[in-house]
């Protein structure tokens, strides 16, 4: 019986065989026809870019099975953006999905040492218009890797004004569009991770911006060692400039910017973070009062927000450890007066342009630092973006203000000399882009002023004189208390002038006889 068995068994084993290997064979000729078929697909759709752009590859390998797709040597240029890569590597790549529909699906595309030029000002290409129909499908890519690329923003005259060392990126749940680049953004992404050293960004004329590094993971952002330098030394900026102007340096050792959002809304770039710390930031501003007036009608900073040409919704900005110097040389004298404020803190809440309804919250300063070496202060400051008008409120008090601290800047930049001592200075404007009306009381311990002559060397005792006896400060000490002091706002100067001018109006008809 088992003699008659196995003779038919071999027969049905060898059918299987049979079949099996004419099956493996079909799916192999399959496989092969669906590699040529895909392959032919994809250089079809890359010959559709070569006919609009300067585009060029070497090799393009197809494999259907593992849904890989690898091109080496790409080169791509058009007017307004370039892209060179040794190899360019797709893993996951749908192709029946492709070619059905139209629509890209990708689970990883790996850039290798990208080269990528942005050229500013250059016209709109045909491929990456809104307005292009040629682009009919969505693309969804799971993970977009780089490593050892290189990121150039230059003008049409081939001046750079950004540049970026990618060590890595990745960029996770990107996704495009018709619908989405019709909203303004190219893409969509969940979250981007990675590393940037050595960016360069030409702020204007004057000034740069660098960073050491940037270290990102999952929409957070460490920032190490930026800085804004000037192009010009002081002497050398008063002769590039039209009128007066700032000269700013700035060092910022660590700077965070946490879960940052890049979207659009109303059409416009939109830029969304719960919270920004800038910690040990050291500035210096110094203004020559010596060069011509800029007369021009300077905004407000609520009105400066307002019309950002991009969304802004900053929920928490916390200043720590920092340090604030501003210089100023005044007209006729070398002298530079200075205002030093050190161990600066400040926690500045609910930055946002994106709210636009009336009543919206305000956005609040509270600020806390070291005034002048001796002296600490401390300023409430709130303002309503929304409001036409730039309405604000700003309060604060300083305490133990010496005569040293005071002539720091009065001696250099408005020739007089202070004697004595600020025990407490307390102040509370409310006003808006035009007008502030407030409120200050000071008390001091023999305080006058000494009037110098013109070149700073001695005191004119005749104009002390006379000033010391418009002083209300007979009295070795005193507290003195003005309500609805006015002041009517230079619209030609800053907003700090305008708070200097409520603390100087406060504070001359605080210490004056009626």
């Amino acid at each position: 019986m088992l003699l008659k068995i196995l003779p038919l068994a071999k027969n049905i084993l060898k059918k299987y065989i049979k079949a099996i290997l004419v099956i493996l064979g079909v799916l192999l000729v399959l496989v092969i026809g669906a590699n040529y078929y895909a392959k032919l697909q994809l250089k079809k759709a890359l010959s559709e870019v070569s006919a609009k752009n300067d585009f060029s590859y070497e090799t393009l390998d197809v494999n259907v099975l593992l849904g890989k797709v690898s091109i080496d040597n790409v080169s791509f240029k058009s007017k307004s953006f370039e892209l060179e890569s040794p190899s360019i590597k797709l893993k996951g790549f749908g192709y029946w999905y492709y070619i059905t529909s139209k629509d890209v699906s990708v689970s990883t595309l790996q850039i290798d040492a990208p080269k990528l030029k942005v050229i500013k000002g250059a016209e709109k290409d045909t491929v990456t218009s809104t307005k292009n129909q040629s682009f009919e499908g969505d693309v969804s890519i799971g993970n977009i890797k780089t490593s050892n690329g290189y990121l150039d923003v230059i003008n049409e005259g081939d001046e750079k004004n950004i540049s970026i060392k990618l060590s890595n990126i990745n960029l996770k749940s990107f996704k495009t569009s018709q619908e989405i680049l019709k909203n303004g953004l190219p893409f969509n992404y969940k979250s981007l991770s990675g590393s940037l050293d050595s960016v360069y960004v030409k702020m204007n004329f004057y000034q740069d911006l660098k960073v050491q590094s940037i270290k990102i993971e999952d929409n957070n952002f460490n920032v190490n060692n930026l800085s804004i330098t000037p192009k010009y030394e002081r002497a050398e900026f008063q002769n590039v400039i039209p009128y007066e102007k700032d000269l700013i340096t700035l060092n910022v050792p660590e700077l965070k910017l946490n879960d940052l959002k890049i979207d659009t809304l109303n059409d416009k770039l939109s830029l969304k973070t719960p919270s920004i710390v800038v910690v040990n930031a050291d500035c210096n501003i110094y203004r020559d009062k010596t060069h011509t007036d800029d007369v021009r009608i300077k905004p407000m900073y609520s009105e400066m927000l307002r019309n950002l040409n991009f969304g802004l919704d900053i929920n928490t900005l916390e200043i720590q450890s920092s340090k604030l110097v501003y210089e100023e040389r005044a007209e006729g004298t070398k002298k530079i007066g200075k205002v030093l404020l050190e161990n600066l803190n400040a926690t500045i809440k609910d930055i946002n342009n994106t709210s636009k309804n009336d009543g919206g919250k305000l956005t609040t300063a509270n600020i806390s630092t070291n005034f002048m070496g001796t002296s600490q202060l401390n300023v409430n400051w709130q303002f309503d973006i929304n409001n036409l008008n730039d309405t604000f409120n700003i309060k604060g008090e300083a305490k133990q203000v010496s005569a040293d601290a005071m002539n720091m800047f009065f001696v250099p930049a408005v020739n007089v000399k202070a004697i004595g001592t600020l025990n407490e200075l307390y102040f509370n404007y409310s006003g808006d882009k035009n007008d502030a009306l407030g409120d200050m009381r000071i008390d001091y311990s023999t305080f006058k002023v000494e009037v110098l002559r013109k070149d700073g060397s001695s005191e004119n005792r005749l104009l002390s004189g006379i000033v010391n006896l418009f002083l209300d400060n007979n009295e070795k000490d005193g507290r003195v208390t003005k309500q609805d002091v006015s002041v009517t706002r230079d619209k030609t100067k800053s907003f700090w002038n305008y708070f200097w001018l409520c603390i100087r109006n406060g504070a001359l008809q605080s210490l004056t006889k009626s």
